[in-house]
């Protein structure tokens, strides 16, 4: 978890505000959620919910620089 959160504040996002819960990792409106069986999924947020956006990937890099 700690180096997905890295990785949301490494490309230059400039987080307003971060948050770790359970299996997800919020900065601004991006969010990372970690699966059961291990996989990362990228989540936007729009309006008032979050919408998948790509997933699943093994790295939470590989969501984030595509």
């Amino acid at each position: 978890m700690a180096a997905a959160r890295q990785s949301l504040i490494d490309p230059g996002v400039a987080p307003t505000g971060t948050a770790t819960s359970h299996n997800r990792i919020t900065v601004d409106t991006i969010q990372l959620r970690l699966s059961r069986r291990g996989a990362w999924w990228l989540f936007l947020e729009q309006g008032t919910a979050w919408e998948l956006d790509a997933g699943p990937a093994a790295e939470p890099d590989e969501l984030l620089f595509r």
